[in-house]
């Protein structure tokens, strides 16, 4: 699961590309003649008037691009630039599913681009594909992307993702065959980026490739000239593979640090694309009727992640339960006594969105029993386990609760990190909810590097030394690692284990068992009926407990035409 990085504003996604999904553009931008007042343009349609190609689009970025080679590039910055020049074999539509980019097909079992052992992986390629600099485009190209790539020496920033594969053949122009030692369940997102034999160098000097600062690709833009500290500028691909595209005639990728002058930029007509604007800054760009704010589901979620196992008892495992949230009863209560809509659209306005299970995403779309707001039900539930207030003060104290000495609060430290005060202003709401029903929660927040560290370095949540933690962190297009990563019975932390990351300690071999075979099969349907399986036992379970989902997306020009904010995409989607 990656954790989200708070380089950005409050609402946007500002992950970095060794975080994030590597995902592939299909720019449908058009620019209008004229601009349109932003109250006859509703941010969910296109905007007025009739989209006309042509133009140039300005997109304002608040820091330059370290590289434009994506497999050594590390920021997210980078890619909305990347993501206009360079492709890969697929891309992910707006639900999140795999379609073909620079392959002809996606290869699966049935149309035997899929070996019956699940180890070889048949990529054909579109016909008469050409980089940006007329030479075609061949299955040598992929065979040395993946030399590259594979290369933790070069400065690959993605050697891990090619680790399971053994060799690639190019029997012909246009296919490249790829062995692998163990099934990938992520082989549709293997290739995200093809780069160039021709234009770049040896694989094992890619950190010196002039390619990085001018790279060749067969996106529909190229880049045509990089002023350090001030612009990258982008002109048409006359090679472009689909007739009449792109739209546009070229994006200038404008650097701007500052908000104020980005803001400025696009309500006086200077800027189209306003990346990651903060609340203000939108507001008066929709104010000024220069451009609207546009969103989609993120793929970032809040959630309350549960202690299973007995915290500061020197033993990390999970076969003693927290004296408290070992009663499932409890973190059931704990779910109802949490007002998520009072959150959602009282304290962030309605700018994130309501989800009830981290599977709800993508090709996913695993559907749970909805937690509900009820904080009568929530007081029942505790009074039934034990824990009552006899003496008046707002705190509940157990009185015959199993494991539990008489008369002790019912009090739980809630850790988060610090340096973000959405995720403050969400800790206090919660807070102030479960002192409703009599759970007092004290917050205990700590720094980034120390909530998510190491073994070695004493993170309280590898080691369990925790009750409730509340952050956000995501999967992307496809999940199938995160998901062992996450949940795996075998995967609790220790001092052998010391990778593990099922840091909520829920252990269940059913649950086991769904990972392996959602993550053995390359049938979609398969995969989703094993990995909704975990959705409906996590639900059961209450390991976690989904507060919202963040939304992304950024500030749009009124003379921007014709485009999708998409959860899998980056920007210049």
């Amino acid at each position: 699961m990656g954790i989200r990085s708070r380089l950005s504003h409050a609402w946007r996604i500002a992950a970095t590309a060794a975080l994030m999904a590597p995902v592939v553009l299909t720019p449908a931008a058009t620019l209008a003649q004229e601009s349109t007042p932003a109250a006859e343009a509703p941010y969910y349609s296109d905007t007025q008037g009739p989209a006309v190609p042509g133009g140039t689009a300005s997109f304002l970025l608040y820091e330059e691009p370290d590289t434009l080679n994506p497999l050594v590039g590390n920021t997210s910055i980078a890619q909305q630039v990347v993501t206009a020049i360079i492709e890969g074999l697929t891309y992910n539509d707006p639900d999140g599913n795999f379609q073909p980019m620079l392959a002809a097909e996606l290869p699966t079992l049935e149309n035997g681009g899929v070996s019956e052992d699940l180890k070889t992986v048949t990529w054909h390629l579109k016909p008469g594909l050409l980089w940006s600099d007329g030479q075609p485009v061949t299955s040598e190209d992929v065979k040395f992307t993946w030399e590259a790539a594979k290369d933790t020496a070069n400065g690959s920033a993605y050697a891990t993702d090619y680790a399971l594969i053994t060799d690639i053949q190019t029997p012909d122009p246009e296919t490249a065959v790829v062995t692998y030692s163990d099934f990938n369940a992520g082989y549709l997102d293997q290739f995200p980026y093809i780069l160039p034999k021709h234009a770049t160098g040896e694989a094992t000097d890619m950190a010196n490739w002039e390619f990085n600062r001018a790279p060749i690709g067969t996106g529909p833009f190229v880049l045509s000239e990089w002023a350090p500290g001030e612009y990258l500028a982008t002109v048409r691909n006359e090679n472009y593979r689909e007739e009449g595209k792109p739209y546009l005639d070229g994006i200038n990728f404008l650097i701007v640090p500052a908000e104020e002058a980005r803001t400025a930029r696009m309500i006086e007509g200077d800027g189209d694309v306003m990346l990651w604007a903060g609340e203000e800054a939108e507001q008066q760009i929709e104010d000024a009727g220069a451009g609207m704010g546009r969103i989609a589901p993120g793929i970032w979620i809040v959630q309350m992640w549960f202690n299973l196992s007995k915290p500061f008892d020197d033993d990390p495992s999970a076969d003693a339960p927290h004296p408290i949230l070992g009663d499932l009863r409890v973190r059931q209560a704990i779910t109802m006594a949490v007002n998520r809509e009072r959150i959602n659209k009282d304290l962030l306005e309605g700018r994130v969105f309501d989800i009830d299970s981290p599977f709800d995403v993508g090709w996913l779309q695993c559907q749970v029993e909805p937690f509900t707001y009820d904080p009568e039900a929530a007081k029942a539930l505790l009074e039934e386990v034990g824990w009552k207030d006899d003496d008046g003060d707002g705190i509940r104290e157990a009185h015959g609760v199993e494991g539990v000495e008489d008369g002790t609060p019912l009090s739980l430290n809630m850790n988060g990190y610090t340096g973000y005060s959405t995720l403050e202003l969400i800790e206090l709401a919660v807070q102030e909810d479960l002192k409703a029903v009599g759970i007092e929660t004290k917050l205990e927040n700590q720094e980034f590097a120390v909530i998510f560290g190491t073994w070695d370095d004493a993170s309280p949540r590898l080691l369990g030394d925790y009750d409730l933690l509340v952050f956000d962190a995501g999967w992307f297009a496809e999940p199938g690692k995160d998901i062992v990563q996450d949940f795996d019975p075998a995967g609790v932390p220790s001092a052998e284990n010391p990778g593990g990351r099922n840091f909520m300690r829920w252990v269940r071999e059913d649950v086991g068992e769904w990972m392996k075979a959602g993550n053995s099969s390359p049938d979609v349907e398969v995969r989703r009926e094993n990995f909704c399986n975990i959705a409906n036992a996590l639900r059961d379970d209450i390991a976690t407990f989904p507060l919202l989902q963040f939304s992304e997306g950024s500030v749009y020009s009124n003379r921007i035409h014709g485009f999708t904010v998409s959860t899998w995409e980056y920007g210049t989607w």
